[in-house]
Formats: C-alpha cells, sequence, structure tokens
C-alpha cells in the first residue's frame, strides 16, 4: 500500500507550464518601480507569477 504522505508532499511545487496561460495586463513589481505587461496564471496551484522590466521575479498564490 502507498503512503499517503507521498501523495500530499510530493515536494515538487514548480509551476507546470501545460497547466500555466499567459495574460496580458499590468502587474507592478514588489521590488521596484517597473511594471509588467504579461502575466501567467497557473489554474491548477492558483498562482499568478510575471517578472519586472528589470527582472525581478513576483508571484501571488491565491489561498482556496
Amino acid at each position: 500500500m502507498p503512503n499517503i504522505n507521498e501523495f500530499f508532499n510530493s515536494g515538487d511545487k514548480k509551476m507546470d507550464l501545460e497547466n500555466a496561460q499567459m495574460i496580458n495586463g499590468a502587474k507592478p513589481c514588489s521590488k521596484c518601480e517597473e511594471n509588467s505587461t504579461t502575466y501567467t496564471w497557473n489554474q491548477d496551484t492558483f498562482t499568478m507569477t510575471w517578472k519586472c522590466k528589470n527582472g525581478h521575479p513576483n508571484e501571488l498564490k491565491v489561498n482556496s
């Protein structure tokens, strides 16, 4: 019988690009004054990610 903790704690939390879609819309950077013109929405993890024009990574996870 498989260990139930292996199912819930798989450890791989990287964004799956197959389930992510690129959306046009301005998003502010949390580290500088620059904005991003697009962001990526992952419907499986309820996560938005984007990089500003200076290359700073940003992430917002929606709690469910």
